[in-house]
């Protein structure tokens, strides 16, 4: 196996194919572009990158170098997730026009990158991600609105809010809530 110090020197590799990029969200870019460059299909842990200007600097790049660009969503694979999504399937729960997700605590955020807005974006883009990918996968209607809330009262240390709400409401009257 080869081992490499540094992105210039595995991105010269001739035998790497595709390259799967987990490290934090603020490096996505620079890491995709000079992988493409390179040659290389390219496979992003969520979120992609930070801003639309940057996606869509990275979608010009791999449809000018004719390679795979995508984004990991590995909660899609969630025993509970897929449950949901199979009883949805088969008609078990009746149409879902209301979904309701939470993920948080307590307690201290966690450290490095999953706190810090200007590494991973901000709630919405870390953990956040994750629910608006099963809602866009179980709620076949196209999202009208977009509402989103936040404050910081507790944790000062940290760049994300303590808590962000975001509801998604769809044309048909269907809605979304992540807190």
């Amino acid at each position: 196996m080869q081992t490499y110090e540094t992105s210039e020197g595995f991105s010269g590799d001739k035998d790497v194919d595709a390259v799967i990029v987990t490290t934090s969200p603020n490096t996505h870019v620079k890491l995709c572009i000079q992988m493409m460059e390179a040659g290389k299909h390219v496979v992003f842990e969520k979120p992609l990158v930070l801003t639309r200007e940057e996606t869509n600097t990275l979608l010009e790049m791999a449809e000018k170098q004719h390679l795979h660009l995508s984004c990991h969503q590995n909660r899609r694979w969630n025993t509970d997730f897929l449950a949901i999504k199979q009883a949805v399937a088969e008609g078990l729960i009746g149409n879902l026009f209301y979904l309701e997700t939470f993920v948080g605590g307590f307690g201290h955020p966690c450290g490095y990158w999953h706190s810090h807005a200007a590494v991973c974006g901000g709630t919405s883009y870390d953990w956040g991600a994750h629910y608006l990918d099963w809602v866009v996968s179980l709620i076949p209607d196209p999202v009208k609105t977009v509402v989103g809330t936040r404050h910081k009262r507790v944790w000062h240390d940290v760049a994300h809010a303590d808590q962000s709400a975001l509801s998604l409401s769809s044309e048909f009257g269907g809605s979304f809530v992540d807190r």
